[in-house]
Formats: structure tokens, sequence, C-alpha cells
């Protein structure tokens, strides 16, 4: 696969990334919104949590599914005002 085909933005590159890196994505996304760091942007819990599913991968010790839990958990823990 070439790095120029379809992927010119950098979301493309995102898209066609491994899995390790993409759920890694949504872990550093996790803590970032979990402290409401302002280089969180606006990504929201939902987009989080579609991150790492899509991205499970391997998971022989279930620690990624587990992770799926924390995400659903913080979710409901925030108040609507405050999520983006």
């Amino acid at each position: 696969m070439s790095l120029h085909s379809n992927h010119g933005s950098p979301r493309g590159f995102f898209l066609c990334a491994a899995t390790h890196p993409q759920f890694a994505t949504a872990v550093a996304a996790f803590g970032m919104k979990l402290r409401n760091s302002p280089t969180a942007g606006n990504i929201t819990w939902p987009e989080i949590e579609k991150i790492a599913r899509t991205h499970l991968g391997g998971d022989p010790g279930n620690y990624r599914a587990e992770f799926l839990t924390l995400i659903e958990k913080a979710a409901r823990l925030t108040p609507p005002e405050l999520e983006q």
C-alpha cells in the first residue's frame, strides 16, 4: 500500500494506520478528555469509543475490552454541558 494513494490528509493517514497505533490514539484521547485538556479538541466519548472498539485487535488478557468499559463509565459521569 502506498502512503500517497488516497490519503493526502492527516485523517487519511490515521485511517490507514495499523490497529495498535489507532488503539493507542484512543487511549491518549481518553486521558486528555478525562482531564479536560485543551489539546483534546472537541473529540467526544462516542468517538473515542468508536476508535477503540474498531481497533481492539488481539486482546488475550481482555485489557482492551476493559478499556471500553472505562470509556463508557467516563461518558456517563461527564455532565452533558461539558460534553462537546
